[in-house]
């Protein structure tokens, strides 16, 4: 069947599942909801062929599950974390019908940069009351809020300070920084770094470890070890240490020692040579 001279068909049923179509395709949405009665065909404001059926359809918006990063802004991807299932395509017959226009408004408590681990994982709700979503007629709306938004530890790395010090002297404050990802906010790190090395440990190379150092639960940790040289007191100074065992160091000169000597902006030894970072210039002097 077609229509001639700029007409076009309009077809009425109750229900498309006991109808028998034949190869009449409309190649629009059909209209939910009308009868003759209701809506006659002059009223039907919309264009082309089509079929008009008096059964409800159902539009299911569905929130489904998100994961972010503490630390993260999650309202973006919480605001499009939803499906919409309108009306099905009938191939060959009519086309899918979504059932609505505009956004539904999404939401989650776990949205905020500040949500913790522990406190997900958080509900996502979608809701049409103050959003630009329309319902078309003929649908009727459910609403399942099922999606969840789990928040996944942030990762950090801590790489510990390399030290040196001669044989019988203290310990420097042993010191690190965070060289991979960051914390958030007023977020701190707990505990110390340590060290097995003390004022009788022989010269030698000493591992400084993790120790007590530890982060909370919005984060996953992920230690460095550095080193603790101890020189034997009759041995190069750690001037002659360095540019001996690391050549990549900058440029020595010579200077008045300072009251401590340091490599990075770290205390290495009371009475010693001040040693900047690589790139730097250093201050040199002997042995204590």
């Amino acid at each position: 069947m077609s229509a001639t001279g700029g007409g076009r068909w309009l077809i009425y049923s109750d229900n498309p599942s006991s109808d028998t179509f034949g190869a009449l395709n409309s190649d629009n949405a059909p209209i939910w909801d009308a009868t003759y009665v209701t809506l006659p065909p002059a009223n039907v404001t919309q264009t082309g062929d089509r079929y008009l059926f008096a059964i409800e359809q159902t539009l299911t918006l569905t929130t489904v599950d998100v994961t972010k990063t503490y630390g993260q802004n999650g309202t973006a991807a919480v605001a499009a974390a939803y499906t919409a299932t309108g009306a099905p395509a009938l191939t060959g017959v009519y086309l899918a019908d979504p059932g609505y226009s505009g956004t539904p408004s999404v939401t989650s408590a776990g949205s905020a940069t500040t949500a913790s681990v522990l406190g997900g994982p958080y509900a996502i709700d979608a809701t049409v009351e103050g959003s630009s979503f329309t319902l078309e007629h003929g649908f009727e709306l459910v609403i399942d809020n099922t999606g969840m938004l789990t928040v996944d530890p942030a990762p950090i790395t801590v790489t510990a300070t390399d030290f040196a010090r001669f044989f019988g002297v203290p310990n420097p404050a042993l010191t690190y920084a965070i060289t991979a990802g960051s914390l958030f906010g007023t977020d701190t790190l707990s505990g110390a770094i340590a060290t097995a090395a003390t004022t009788t440990s022989q010269p030698g190379i000493y591992p400084i470890t993790q120790g007590t150092l530890a982060a909370d639960s919005n984060y996953t940790l992920t230690f460095i070890d550095g080193t603790l040289t101890v020189l034997a007191a009759n041995g190069p100074s750690p001037i002659d240490y360095v540019q001996h065992y690391s050549p990549d160091w900058g440029p020595i000169s010579d200077c008045t020692p300072s009251s401590a000597s340091q490599i990075g902006a770290s205390i290495v030894s009371t009475g010693s040579a001040t040693l900047l970072g690589p790139g730097a210039a250093a201050c040199s002097s002997s042995s204590p």
